[in-house]
């Protein structure tokens, strides 16, 4: 598996240093990276074999960042990727109800900025209640 440059890259992650491979990649102001994989055809074969996909994530001793593996392009970068026409079922890209900004992750309600101005609201909220006049 090796990483593939495709339409819309807009940065080369580890660009000049040298105990790194360059990693083209397309990244957002919100901070989400998508990186493009390219299966070998043994992998090809042996994603079909077992239908699994392993992946490693260093953390660092820090917080698990979330994470998210798609076959569709069009779910990650529907501005930047032209749909490639077949309608294979897969579920369309979420837009945050606050500010319509398109959602990399599924699985969140709101985009990152806007769940973080909702828990700053909230714990502002809550901070100010045990507070008395």
């Amino acid at each position: 598996m090796y990483p593939e440059e495709f339409p819309g890259c807009n940065l080369i992650i580890g660009a000049g240093q040298e105990e790194y491979k360059p990693l083209p990649a397309y990244g957002d102001q919100q901070g989400a990276v998508v990186i493009c994989w390219k299966l070998t055809w043994r992998e090809v074969l042996r994603v079909i074999k077992t239908r699994s996909i392993w992946h490693h994530v260093s953390t660092f001793g820090r917080g698990f960042q979330p994470q998210y593996l798609t076959t569709d392009a069009r779910e990650l970068l529907p501005e930047v990727v032209a749909p490639s026409g077949d309608d294979d079922g897969q579920p369309e890209l979420k837009r945050c109800p606050d500010c319509g900004q398109s959602m990399i992750w599924k699985v969140m309600k709101r985009c990152v900025e806007c769940a973080k101005a909702i828990k700053e609201e909230e714990d502002d909220a809550v901070d100010h209640s045990d507070v008395s006049p």
